[in-house]
């Protein structure tokens, strides 16, 4: 049942935990294989699941932003999420990766700063997934590449 005022509803069932394979209430058609990422078993692991919401969602926050300065949303945002044991059991660990091709280091740091800051209504934001500091890196790569900025954000 969707919550009042839902622009969207989904939901996920899985059945079996982490062997097997997860659906879509309603469009079974859309169906994944599941596994843990610490056996070696086919299918798609929380994880990855992690990684592919955290980058759209992000991706797309900043857009807005960008959009909202008039500037055209070329980002590429590249998460890592690594699953460690720690005294209570496992952790996940996210690093994002944030690639700003047109923009210098103050105005790619703003628009993360936006982003972070409108974030701060969405679930990534409140999982503090990205709550440490900000680290900026200017660099110029390959010849006929333009110059990209980077920023890091972490939640190690």
């Amino acid at each position: 049942m969707a919550v009042d005022g839902s622009l969207y509803h989904t939901e996920v069932v899985n059945e079996h935990g982490l062997v097997g394979e997860s659906f879509v209430r309603g469009n079974e058609g859309l169906a994944l294989g599941v596994s843990s990422s610490l056996i070696n078993s086919p299918g798609t692991n929380p994880e990855q699941f992690i990684g592919f919401a955290l980058s759209t969602c992000f991706n797309a926050t900043i857009g807005l932003v960008e959009r909202g300065h008039n500037l055209k949303p070329d980002t590429v945002i590249h998460t890592a999420v690594d699953n460690l044991k720690d005294t209570t059991g496992y952790k996940f660990v996210v690093r994002c990766q944030i690639l700003f091709h047109e923009l210098d280091n103050e105005q790619a740091q703003q628009m993360v700063d936006e982003a972070l800051a409108l974030g701060a209504r969405f679930h990534y934001r409140k999982a503090n997934y990205f709550q440490a500091s900000i680290t900026t890196k200017h660099h110029k790569l390959k010849k006929r590449m333009p110059t990209r900025t980077s920023v890091f954000l972490s939640n190690d």
